[in-house]
């Protein structure tokens, strides 16, 4: 009888787990745990990052085509020659404004507009502001945020072989305290024709063919 149950009891220690085991077995799903935490949040901070990558990409390439479109209709009006000088684009501080021919004519000559970027740094916020012709049919005047995340404008004019372009300049991002992870900085760089300056219209009663003035009275 005494060794039948020695018999039994031997063969229930061989089955169960020892305190070693467990403490294996418990050490290495902390550790695949571990492993899995790690992979899963170096993918969502990657998932994260991209998000405001695109987002910076996007903000920029966004306005600098709209400011590109703006600067190829930029136009200059003055009263005679003396008034030739003025420059195209006006920069006060943070805001960049200059005149642009819009859609619309009024006894065939164009009417035209003043366009005004408008940069708040402290939010990194971009207005646009439309000054209207009080013969036009639009609205008078618009101010709309066009964009955000913007650290920086820059318009500069400049001369090759003769002809007359612009610079533009767009620096957008984001902080690493807004990210929670690390900074995300984009500068996009394009010239621009100053078309109306490199080529003649040919529209008679407009400028009477002469190079990037609009006479008035």
């Amino acid at each position: 009888m005494d060794l039948f149950i020695n018999k039994k009891s031997g063969k229930g220690r061989r089955n169960a787990f020892t305190v070693i085991e467990v403490v294996i077995v418990a050490m290495i799903s902390v550790f695949a745990f571990g492993v899995i935490y790690m992979f899963w949040a170096r993918t969502q901070e990657n998932f994260m990052q991209g998000n405001f990558k695109y987002a910076v990409q996007h903000e920029a390439q966004k306005l600098m085509e709209m400011i590109r479109q703006d600067l190829l209709q930029s136009c200059k009006i003055v009263k005679d020659e003396t008034a030739a000088a003025v420059p195209v684009v006006n920069k006060i501080g943070d805001s960049w404004s200059f005149l642009k021919f819009n859609s619309e004519f009024v006894k065939g000559k164009p009417l035209v507009e003043r366009v005004t970027y408008d940069l708040k740094k402290a939010g990194g916020k971009v207005y646009r502001l439309i000054e209207r012709d009080s013969q036009s049919a639009l609205a008078k005047n618009e101010n709309v945020q066009v964009a955000q995340k913007v650290i920086d404008i820059q318009i500069n004019p400049y001369m090759l072989n003769g002809l007359k372009y612009f610079q533009l300049k767009i620096k957008v991002g984001v902080s690493a305290d807004e990210t929670h992870i690390r900074s995300e900085e984009l500068t996009l760089i394009t010239t621009v024709e100053s078309r109306f300056d490199n080529n003649y219209i040919n529209q008679k009663g407009w400028n009477d063919n002469i190079q990037t003035k609009i006479y008035t009275k």
